[in-house]
Order: structure tokens, then C-alpha cells, then sequence
């Protein structure tokens, strides 16, 4: 458990894997947030199906009922259960939270942050208000995200097409848009527009963001060498990695490594 009061909870779960095929049916007894650190599953919810990864966060609403099917092994989460109380006067509202919202890399840094801090022993006074305020950004990316996906079209056809998207770059990252189109089988421009409607993201947007969540699980797991880690991932050198990393953060990865390393890690350039 990485916090635990009356009106925050927040822990780590770890799943080695599952069956490939849809679990049993779990009713879902409390609100929370989860957000994915790493792996891959589905996840149905009334008859609904998600792909889930790390570039979303998924909402599990009381009352609802969950399967989920682990087709490429096990995954690690981290659950953010706030209580009624704290909701405040978005308690009533929560009916209307969408299933799930593309969690960005500037977020995701916030998250894993808090993990940072507690596995460092910090105390539970500043795990609580970090506890705190990323549950605030989180409500507000799905109270906005509720927003727009009332103005935008997003019909069955466009959401199946997103989750074909979504797995196809968990697993190859680096696909372009006509490649993408091309194994789907629609046009790039149905696909592009589709997957805007959706997520609320560009796919060039989309794709940088995946590196960078690949970038934070590897800086947190004690990766230290910067310039090997620009290349794994793509970037032409160090010096895009780092302008990539300030845009889309607002740090360079010298100083996520220092947020998020664990301790002891040795650094290196």
C-alpha cells in the first residue's frame, strides 16, 4: 500500500498473468482510477470490450461488472481508490466519468513520482498530498475528457479501430500511419480522423507519448544510460531524446532519472 487514509487510497498491484480468455465475472464494489505502468490486456465491462496499457487510464465504476483476458502475460497497476468524500461534488458526477482517458506522459511522470517517493521511505505526509493532487488531475482528465467526447463523433466503428491501432503500436511502436492504415484496411485519412475522434490525440502525438511512457518505465526501473536508452527508442540522438523529453514533460531525462530512480541506482551519462 502506497497510501492509506479515510479518504485516499492508493496501491500497487502486480499480476503475473492470466488466462488468455476471458476471466469470471468480478462486480466491481468501489470507485477507482487504475492507472497501467506496463503489459498489455482486455478488459470487459457489461459486454464492452478496451484494449488497456499504459497510455490509458481505465475507471472502475461501482455497480459495473469487469472480465479481463491476459493475451501477452502479466501486467503491474496502480490503483487510486478515492473515497466519497473526497469526491466532493463530483460524488454525484462519477456516473458520468468516461471508461477511460489516454493518461499523458506529463501525468504519468506526476504517478510515478509518488511510487518514487514511497518506495524511497518518504514520509506519509507528503505521500498523501502528492496522493491528493494527482487524484485531482486525474478527476479533472476525466471530467474534461467526459466533455469532449460529448462533442465528438465516436461510434462503435471508430472505437474498434482505435483499439486495433493502440495494440498494434504496443507492440511496434515506430508504425507509421500507411502502414497502420494498410493492416487495418481503411484509408489513412479514415483512420487518422477516427483516431482523433477517440482519443483526443493525434497518432503522431499518440506515438511520441508511447516512447515516453517507455522512457519513464525504464528510468524507473534504474535505467541510467541516457544516450543508449535515446537509441532503444528511437531518437536520432541524445540531444532529440532530451528536446522531445523537455516538450512533452517539462524536464529533461537527466532530471526524471533523478525523480524516479531507485535508490542506490548508479548514474551515468
Amino acid at each position: 500500500m502506497v497510501v492509506a487514509s479515510d479518504d485516499l487510497c492508493v496501491a500497487e498491484v502486480s499480476c503475473p498473468g492470466g488466462p488468455r480468455e476471458w476471466s469470471a465475472e468480478e462486480p466491481i464494489t468501489d470507485l477507482s482510477i487504475v492507472l497501467v505502468r506496463s503489459g498489455f490486456f482486455r478488459r470487459r465491462v457489461d459486454g464492452v470490450e478496451l484494449v488497456v496499457d499504459p497510455m490509458i487510464g481505465y475507471v472502475q465504476r461501482t455497480g459495473s461488472v469487469q472480465q479481463v483476458a491476459h493475451p501477452c502475460g502479466g501486467d503491474a497497476c496502480t490503483v487510486i481508490q478515492p473515497s466519497v468524500g473526497a469526491l466532493g461534488e463530483l460524488a454525484d458526477a462519477t456516473h458520468s466519468f468516461p471508461s477511460h482517458v489516454v493518461i499523458q506522459a506529463g501525468l504519468d511522470l506526476e504517478h510515478r513520482v509518488l511510487l518514487a517517493r514511497a518506495r524511497r521511505g518518504a514520509d506519509a505526509f507528503e505521500l498523501l498530498e502528492r496522493a491528493v493532487v494527482l487524484a485531482g488531475s486525474l478527476l479533472s482528465a476525466l471530467t474534461t475528457e467526459a466533455m469532449r467526447l460529448s462533442r465528438a463523433p465516436n461510434g462503435a466503428r471508430a472505437r474498434s479501430i482505435t483499439d486495433q491501432v493502440r495494440q498494434l503500436l504496443s507492440d511496434r511502436a515506430n508504425l507509421g500511419l500507411v502502414e497502420l492504415a494498410r493492416m487495418i484496411e481503411i484509408s489513412p485519412f479514415h483512420l487518422s480522423r477516427s483516431f482523433r475522434n477517440v482519443t483526443g490525440m493525434t497518432l503522431t502525438r499518440y506515438r511520441r507519448q508511447i516512447r515516453m511512457k517507455q522512457a519513464l518505465q525504464r528510468l524507473a526501473a534504474g535505467d541510467s544510460d541516457l544516450a543508449g536508452l535515446a537509441a532503444d527508442l528511437g531518437f536520432s540522438d541524445q540531444a532529440h531524446f532530451t528536446r522531445a523529453t523537455r516538450a512533452e514533460i517539462g524536464a529533461t531525462p537527466g532530471e526524471v532519472r533523478a525523480l524516479l530512480a531507485p535508490r542506490g541506482a548508479t548514474r551515468r551519462i
